[in-house]
């Protein structure tokens, strides 16, 4: 299947974005609302189908004399599976990349001399981090931040959240690690996806 894979031409964003929507479900739909969906004009909308029909990815159906349907060709649905196949694939490895990113960050912590770790935040990234942190063994790892950090321990609040953590408010043995901007950006200099992609 990746010979096949690496043969297939290269269909543009556009191309791809209607593909993805006329792919939801078989349906009567005009071009104003393709438009909405992949938030094309109308006129490029109408360009883009031309192209996917000359190219034999979609072809149209009259339902009546005012509304066609378009149905993806088995070509068309090819392409939409070799393109979900190649999604799937790069975000297994943008996963490894952040497990492996995360991994060593913790790593660099504990050497020095970070102990004690507390996650901030909400939602999918805080619920990655948090799988990262069971399956590791990076010290004690607390969900919630105490009112006061009066311990003799170096602590990390390792922010899974956009919000911003002030650091002013904690003693000096506690470090403030904004983990989206810190594996983010580590993401993006391997050349894969990321936050800023």
């Amino acid at each position: 299947m990746e010979t096949q894979l690496n043969t297939t031409p290269q269909l543009s964003q556009s191309e791809r974005s209607i593909l993805e929507s006329l792919s939801l479900e078989p349906r009567a739909i005009s071009q104003r609302q393709l438009a909405r969906d992949t938030g094309m004009s109308v006129g490029f909308v109408n360009a883009v189908l031309k192209k996917l029909i000359k190219t034999g990815h979609i072809k149209v159906s009259r339902m009546n004399m005012r509304s066609v349907q378009y149905l993806l060709t088995p070509k068309g649905l090819l392409q939409k599976t070799i393109l979900s196949y190649k999604y799937i694939v790069e975000t297994i490895h943008t996963y490894k990349d952040f497990k492996k990113h995360f991994s060593n960050l913790m790593l660099k912590l504990e050497a020095e001399g970070v102990d004690e770790f507390y996650l901030y935040g909400q939602g999918e990234f805080a619920h990655l981090v948090d799988g990262f942190l069971k399956s590791g063994t990076n010290g004690t790892v607390k969900r919630d931040l105490p009112a006061d950090f009066s311990s003799s321990e170096k602590i990390a609040i390792l922010n899974a959240s956009t919000e911003f953590v002030d650091v002013k408010k904690f003693e000096k043995n506690v470090r403030v690690v904004h983990l989206i901007d810190e594996l983010c950006g580590k993401i993006n200099h391997a050349g894969r996806l990321g936050v800023n992609s």
